[in-house]
């Protein structure tokens, strides 16, 4: 466990103003030491979109997902809530890697969210960014999606690209509810034959219709 937050205070000093190129190879070797010192096997099915912008939804099971999708898809980047920064040594790292920082504390944040993900695309015309719809992890999914990413992927026209993960064992992988990050690393490493599946699933080129409805019909599609 002690090996995973080394890794992860060597991946934000390295990744910091390294070109392009350099910073994928970072983020592919953090995210398979992570995925090794844990135990876990990674199986991979289908293809995500290599050529220009897309988003990327799914399910949320843990903090796992984040070092899974970037070994699959090095060149992708997240949304957090900013209170992550706060973390010790994993929030500056976050940071480095140049993961997307929104507040969600009221009403009125959501349009300066849209507006911040909106001038993030723009400026960055290939961008991979991954969103968890429900904003929180789950067993099952079980929260409501939220329409907001929808919404931008129809006015910005960037195609959705849908995908699920899930882990053997199922429990003693999430980090939900009241779960503590390093409880859960010292259970997780004690536990053999641990395997986690990635399956890159359905690509939206163009959402037509109420963003509020293809949201609840994506997120019924991960799930089934």
């Amino acid at each position: 466990m002690i090996r995973c937050f080394f890794w992860t205070a060597w991946y934000g000093l390295k990744i910091a103003k390294r070109e392009n190129d350099n910073r994928r190879l970072i983020k592919r070797y953090w995210s398979e030491k992570i995925l090794k010192n844990l135990g876990f096997q990674l199986t991979v099915k289908g293809n995500p979109p290599k050529r220009g912008a897309c988003i990327l939804v799914g399910n949320h099971i843990s903090f796992l997902d984040i070092p899974v999708l970037l070994s699959a898809l090095p060149t992708c980047t997240f949304i957090s809530k900013d209170d992550l920064l706060k973390w010790p040594i994993i929030g500056p790292s976050a940071a480095a890697a140049g993961t997307l920082f929104i507040s969600r504390s009221s009403g009125s944040d959501r349009t300066a969210v849209r507006n911040q993900i909106s001038q993030y695309f723009q400026n960055t015309p290939d961008a991979k960014l991954v969103v968890f719809p429900s904003g929180t992890t789950s067993l099952d999914e079980s929260h409501s999606w939220k329409k907001g990413i929808f919404e931008i992927a129809q006015q910005l026209e960037i195609p959705v690209q849908t995908f699920s993960l899930s882990y053997i064992p199922l429990r003693a992988s999430a980090y939900i509810d009241d779960d503590s990050l390093i409880g859960q690393m010292y259970q997780l490493v004690t536990i053999p034959n641990k395997k986690v599946n990635l399956s890159w699933l359905k690509l939206h080129p163009r959402l037509v219709g109420d963003p509020l409805v293809i949201a609840q019909e994506i997120r019924a599609s991960i799930i089934i």
